[in-house]
């Protein structure tokens, strides 16, 4: 079964039984302790793309903005345990041909002219399409959105933060303010 968190929370199939009171409690604890017992690390950003439109230069995607974050500070992650000099598999979901091509070259390019560090050549881009039912990819989905909804509304209750929280490698990052991208990779 594949865990898609849009999916949960909108209690559709397979997770229409969500819809029972009864068993929406239940089934929430459990996959927070799943989450909270796995061991990964999180590295998360998020953007305001509002500003990105605003500019009046050539555009910048904000989610390769998100992406250049999240690349550097795993590289940070992984000098910090010796391992840079190994190569790291980024899985990240696969999109249509196009998004993807530009996700490719948006990756590799960071990669090879980082702008903190020269070059990230351990770090290698693995595409996935999230009906491959690849863990990684389902932790991301998962967490993504408690993030999100911290840095957009942080008074507002919200349980699966805590959750999230307990696993992120440092804080995450807010460029430019608060509202929707998450880009997000989970560290094994």
């Amino acid at each position: 079964m594949i865990l898609h968190g849009n999916k949960i929370r909108r209690r559709d199939p397979p997770f229409a039984f969500m819809a029972n009171p009864s068993s929406r409690p239940g089934f929430l604890a459990d996959m927070a302790d799943a989450l909270d017992t796995a061991e990964f690390g999180i590295i998360a950003a998020a953007i305001d793309k509002r500003p990105f439109a605003d500019r009046g230069q050539p555009k910048l995607d904000p989610y390769h903005v998100a992406l250049g974050y999240c690349m550097e500070n795993t590289w940070d992650y992984l000098r910090s345990l010796n391992q840079h000099r190994l190569t790291t598999h980024i899985v990240m979901e696969g999109r249509n041909p196009r998004q993807n091509a530009a996700l490719a070259s948006a990756f590799h390019r960071i990669r090879n002219g980082s702008a903190r560090w020269r070059s990230m050549v351990g770090l290698d881009l693995v595409l996935a399409r999230k009906k491959l039912n690849i863990t990684g990819l389902q932790i991301a989905d998962l967490t993504a959105q408690p993030i999100g909804k911290w840095i957009i509304t942080p008074s507002q209750p919200n349980r699966a933060w805590g959750v999230a929280s307990r696993k992120l490698l440092k804080p995450p990052k807010i460029l430019r303010a608060e509202l929707e991208l998450q880009a997000l990779m989970a560290v094994p």
